[in-house]
Formats: structure tokens, C-alpha cells, sequence
């Protein structure tokens, strides 16, 4: 069974499922006298209004979703002399330009010693990671500035080289594009846990670091929360990688 068909059955699953949120009852019950013959009620047990964890994703995703946000930690560390470093982080930045993954971590290098980026291009958006905690578990798509895109399923798997396909292009650069328009409204993140289920993460990734901003599934689908265009053209992503597995199979 191919990744995308996986992903379609996660997707179909989460729809059938809903967002695995409960509603609970505000209040305490308000105290009752009985006659002694009448034994007092239970007391209700209500349910903690914290969504339920993940299940755990795989190695191989965390590993993935370590090396997006983090870096790869092979990379040859930065000169200990600080003018050699700083040099060094500048030549990283400029033969990065225009990239979207090489630029983001160019920058989050320069920033480990003291390099920060202009006003004019701090909060640029390089790439958007998208998490989303459905029920089955974490579905990931992250799309770049420059075209490239790629998803991760928390099973383990996904599909990278979307730089290959116009279409996924186009979708990738059209996320980050819109995504200029929301960066304002976050708030700039240090760690990044996982989603929890019901939860929806956008993570914008800027020169200046990355923006995180949280939301939940069923805020979205109720089609009045101004998150839902970056959600939709996240899916439209997602999507686009669906219809290439199709064709090709079709081809085959």
C-alpha cells in the first residue's frame, strides 16, 4: 500500500472520528438532603478538559520532524573562533538565498552567535510546518519558499521530493506566500511538543526564528476561525501529493 493511500485512509479515518474532543458540564453539582433511606447519589466523574496525547510516532518521524526544526546535528559545528564563525554563518546566508530549508537553518545557526537578521527580511517566511493530531495519529506537511514540500505520517510514513512536481510547487510556495499574512498573530517558539489529539500547529519559519501558532481541529472546521485558509492551503499541499500517487499508479 503506497504512503499517500495510507494518508488517505488516516484522513477519511480522522473525518469519521471527529477531532476525539468531549464537551463537559461546567459547575459543581449543587449539595441535596435525603431521608437516611435514600443513599446519596454518586458523585459525577468528569472528563479533564486536557485533549489526549498521540500516540507515539515513529523514530523515523521524529527524526524527520527533529531535523526540520532543529537542524541535522552531523552538520560540522560553527568555528570556535568568533571571527571565523561569524564569516563562516555569513557565507552559509548568502549562499542560501532564495532557499527555503538551507536558508531557515543558515539563519538559525547565524542567531547561535549573535548574528540577527534585518528588520526588512526577520520575519520572512522560508517554510511553513503544519501538525495536525488527528485520533490515528500526527500527519506533518511542511512546505518551503523555494517549491520544496514533504509529508510525515506518524506511523513512519510520507513522501518527500515535491521539488520534482510543478504542481506541489506551486502549492508549497503558495502556502508560505499566504502565510505572510499570519505571522503577526504568533508567537515565537523555543520548544515544540507534539499536538495533542483535536490539535492543529502551524509552525512559520523565519530568519528570526520560528512562529508558532495553535488552533484546534474543530475550531477550523467550523469554517469561521481566520486559520482556516492556512489550514486549507496546507491541504491543498497534501493533496497534490495524493493526485501525482494517482497518475502514477494509473500509469503503471
Amino acid at each position: 500500500m503506497s504512503n499517500v493511500r495510507l494518508l488517505t485512509i488516516l484522513l477519511a479515518a480522522a473525518v469519521s472520528a471527529g477531532c476525539g474532543e468531549t464537551d463537559t458540564a461546567a459547575g459543581t453539582p449543587p449539595v441535596q438532603t435525603r431521608p437516611v433511606s435514600q443513599p446519596a447519589p454518586k458523585p459525577v466523574k468528569r472528563k479533564s478538559q486536557q485533549p489526549a496525547a498521540l500516540p507515539a510516532p515513529a523514530e523515523i518521524t521524529m527524526k524527520m520532524r527533529s531535523l526540520l526544526f532543529l537542524g541535522d546535528p552531523e552538520q560540522a559545528a560553527l568555528p570556535a573562533d568568533e571571527t571565523e564563525a561569524r564569516t563562516v554563518a555569513r557565507n552559509e546566508i548568502e549562499r542560501a538565498q532564495g532557499t527555503g530549508y538551507g536558508a531557515y537553518h543558515a539563519w538559525r545557526r547565524a542567531r547561535s552567535i549573535g548574528i540577527k537578521p534585518g528588520v526588512r527580511v526577520s520575519r520572512d517566511i522560508l517554510g511553513v510546518v503544519t501538525e495536525i493530531g488527528y485520533p490515528h495519529g500526527l500527519l506533518l506537511v511542511v512546505g518551503w519558499r523555494d517549491g520544496g514540500a514533504s509529508l510525515y505520517l506518524g506511523h513512519g510514513g510520507g513522501m518527500i521530493g515535491g521539488h520534482g512536481h510543478e504542481t506541489v510547487r506551486r502549492a508549497a510556495k503558495a502556502l508560505t506566500e499566504l502565510a505572510e499574512g499570519y505571522v503577526v498573530q504568533g508567537q515565537m517558539r523555543e520548544t515544540f511538543p507534539l499536538p495533542r489529539k483535536g490539535e492543529v500547529l502551524f509552525t512559520l519559519l523565519t530568519p528570526e526564528g520560528p512562529v508558532g501558532i495553535h488552533t484546534t481541529i474543530k475550531q477550523l472546521r467550523a469554517g469561521n476561525s481566520v486559520l482556516t485558509p492556512l489550514y486549507k492551503a496546507s491541504h491543498e499541499v497534501i493533496t497534490q501529493f495524493r493526485l501525482i500517487d494517482e497518475k502514477r499508479k494509473k500509469d503503471n
